[in-house]
Parts: structure tokens; sequence; C-alpha cells
């Protein structure tokens, strides 16, 4: 009886494909004033989200605040899905700060209007700490932690992270799919990948694997990474999850980096399957 049950859940699955969503990082360097009155950079960001249900943003430089919502206004312009945005207030210890975003698409992803920065002052862990934000996407609800580690500090802050997502888990959110999501430096000069101990893989799903290189120079750098449990979130993850080289897929003639030193990273969730 239960192979039978099996086969029919496999054979309903191909008449009627699992929905997902695919969620994304992007550091998109400086983003600011310049690259907003740039009509070929800030058109192709756009065209590049427009590719994701929801994306975590890092690196966005705009003293004025008008950045984000004159990029918004490009994404649904060219969408044919309205998007939304949340942001958190400029963080960092130096004069040049920082804010994160997430992007999403309203259609298939709701936002639970609990985003928050990391509460970090007592240890001040972290150059810029993290942005912390839940979302519901049919049956699979999940919190996502974007963060832009410190190149210059990897090492502590890393261990850092590690610290919050453990803590979230252990706190009173109903959910534990947690993931972690953004720049994290964990490679080349900043970070040897294969002497340091980061997020052990008997715990955790590192989709970004080491292979993959997250920039647009000539360099080979997993600095991008997409973190999250084996035992809460492996059951939800669909895959595939790789690098969106933008350069490749729309055939760029202009320089590449003049939209990013990055790569948007992403993963795919099925949005049926939540059993926590």
């Amino acid at each position: 009886m239960k192979n039978k049950t099996a086969l029919l859940l496999l054979f309903s699955l191909s008449l009627f494909p699992a929905r997902k969503i695919k969620i994304a990082s992007f550091n998109i360097q400086i983003f600011g004033q310049k690259k907003c009155n740039n009509q070929t950079v800030i058109n192709r960001l756009a065209a590049i989200i427009t590719n994701f249900d929801l994306t975590a943003v890092q690196e966005i430089r705009d003293i004025s605040g008008k950045t984000m919502p004159f990029f918004l206004k490009k994404i649904n312009k060219i969408s044919q899905a309205p998007y939304q945005y949340v942001i958190s207030r400029r963080v960092g210890r130096t004069r040049v700060k920082e804010q994160y975003a997430f992007i999403y698409n309203r259609k298939t992803v709701k936002y639970n209007n609990n985003a928050v920065l990391y509460n970090d002052r007592e240890n001040d862990n972290f150059e810029r700490e993290p942005f912390i934000a839940s979302f519901t996407a049919e049956r699979f609800d999940f919190t996502l932690i974007n963060i832009h580690l410190k190149p210059g500090d990897v090492k502590r802050e890393i261990k850092a992270l590690e610290n919050v997502f453990r803590k979230l888990q252990q706190e009173s959110i109903p959910d534990k799919d947690i993931i972690i999501l953004g720049d994290l430096n964990t490679d080349c000069r900043y970070f040897d990948e294969d002497q340091n101990t980061f997020f052990p893989k008997n715990i955790f799903s590192r989709v970004i694997n080491n292979a993959l290189d997250t920039t647009v120079s000539d360099s080979k750098c997993t600095y991008d990474r997409i973190i999250f449990s084996k035992k809460y979130t492996d059951e939800d993850y669909a895959g595939p999850a790789g690098v969106f080289k933008y350069d490749s897929v729309y055939k760029l003639k202009t320089a590449p980096l003049k939209i990013s030193d990055h790569y948007p990273v992403y993963a795919v969730f099925y949005t049926e399957f939540d059993s926590d």
C-alpha cells in the first residue's frame, strides 16, 4: 500500500509540477545615485532583479534615500508582476555606511512585516549587523539573514554569524527555515575556505559551494553564499542553485563591471511541502 501511495504521489507530481520560488543575493557594488543616473546600468539591474522572486541586496550607499524608490519604479516598469522592497537603516562603524534591502515579487512572496537589524550593540561583532526579515510563499515560511561581512575581519564575523543563526533557531521564531545569504567574502585573500571551518557541512547546506566563482573580474572567488540548515530546510530546497552570469545571459557589449563586481547567486525552493 505504501508503494502504491508513493507511486500515485510521483504520478501526480509529474502531472502537476511542484511550485517553486527563486531566492537570490546580489551585492550591487556601491549602489547609489551614480548608477541610477546611468540609464543603461539601471535598466540592466532592473532586468536582473526580475529573474528572481526575492533578492537580498547588499552595498546600497545613498544618504539621500532616493536610490531604492527610483529602482523600484524601474523594476515595475518592465516587470509583469508588482515588486516591493523593505530596506534597513544605514549601518557601519565608519562614515561609509551601507543599507541592506529585500526586493520581492508581491504575487509570489508575502512579507511578514517584521524586518529588523540584529542587535549587535553589546558585542559589536559586525561592521554591518545582519538584516533579518521573514516571508511566506504559499506553505513555505522562512526567515532570511542578509549580510555583508567586513573583508578584513571575516574570520571573526563568520563565527558571530553562525551564532546569530543558532540564536534565531533557539528563540521564539515558530518556523525553523532560516537562510543566510549575502556577500560573506569567504575566499581568496580575505579567507582560506579550505583551511578555515565555517558552517560545518554535516549541519549546514552551502549550496553556493567553493568551486563557484561569484565575481565579475578575472579573479575566481566564492564571496557570495546561500546557507541553510540541513535538518530543517533541505526538504524545501528544490535546486538548482548557482551564479547568474548576467554578462553571458544578456550578451553585454558594455563592461559588466559597471553593473557590479559581483554576480547574483540564487537557489530554488519548493513552496508547497514545508513541514515545520
